[in-house]
């Protein structure tokens, strides 16, 4: 009899943390394609390709400088 009551409260235990797990999945879910959501994430790209290109194009200008006081150095030698 204690065996069954240990699997019971075991199998609930299971059972409630499947739920629990499955609505929250849903929930994230749900949210990611809200409008809101969606509006967030493509905000939160833009911005982040924003950044990108601005670091890229500061290592760009940094490599053209080094490169002309390079080819500076060496004419005046």
């Amino acid at each position: 009899m204690i065996r069954r009551l240990v699997w019971f409260a075991s199998g609930v235990v299971a059972g409630i943390s499947a739920f629990l797990w499955t609505k929250n999945k849903v929930s994230a879910a749900a949210e990611k394609m809200s409008p809101t959501g969606i509006g967030r994430r493509s905000v939160a790209r833009v911005r982040g390709f924003g950044t990108r290109m601005s670091h890229a194009v500061q290592a760009g200008r940094n490599a053209m400088n080094n490169k002309e006081q390079q080819l500076r150095d060496k004419r005046q030698r």
